[in-house]
């Protein structure tokens, strides 16, 4: 193996999202949170799901031809979701060579915010790859994937498996704004794509 290429459980890449689509992202979620599309759930934590990869699995909404039919306890929406949301999503699918089929939500926290320790439990055989995008990132909120804690910014993808113990420490200021597609996909096809990648399943 070379020097310069070492093993991770959790691989980040630099600046992959575009400037101009966290702009246009800060801004969709910004009016979202405004309008009390999101979910909130503890501790100071909110989710908007966006796509489901299985009909009986979380959430009962998804994407067709850029809208999304939101349903809260006082109102129905077509939410217009960002073009860009899709092209990502088709970025990272024809970069790692993923199955079509993914989940999809964005997680906002406020300060305070974080996510408890826990692992997924993808049936036998089976394996949760994520790949979360740092929309914004302020002091805080580093994700951590079996023990280790990881320094991240604004616009840098995380990709791991969450079949490990993972969670984010407490934002200290400002907002996380991270944007998750989860790809189900069995435990050879991941070992193949995180083999390329240098990842540790």
């Amino acid at each position: 193996m070379s020097a310069n290429i070492v093993d991770t459980i959790m691989k980040i890449v630099k600046n992959f999202l575009k400037s101009e689509d966290r702009t246009t992202l800060m801004a969709w979620v910004d009016q979202s949170i405004n309008d009390n599309l999101f979910f909130q759930g503890p501790p100071d934590r909110y989710i908007l799901r966006l796509k489901q990869q299985f009909p009986s699995g979380w959430g009962n909404r998804d994407i067709t031809d850029g809208k999304m039919r939101l349903e809260t306890n006082s109102a129905k929406y077509d939410l217009i979701i960002p073009s860009c949301i899709g092209e990502i999503e088709g970025q990272i699918i024809d970069k790692y060579e993923l199955p079509k089929e993914c989940d999809c939500f964005i997680s906002y926290h406020v300060k305070g915010g974080h996510i408890n320790p826990h692992i997924h439990h993808p049936e036998p055989g089976y394996c949760d790859l994520r790949f979360n995008i740092f929309v914004n990132k302020t002091e805080g909120g580093d994700p951590v994937c079996d023990g280790k804690q990881e320094e991240v910014r604004s616009c840098d993808l995380t990709i791991f498996s969450s079949n490990k113990k993972h969670h984010s420490t407490p934002v200290k200021c400002g907002r996380r704004i991270v944007l998750s597609y989860g790809f189900y996909i069995q435990e050879d096809v991941a070992l193949k794509i995180c083999s390329k990648k240098r990842i540790l399943l």
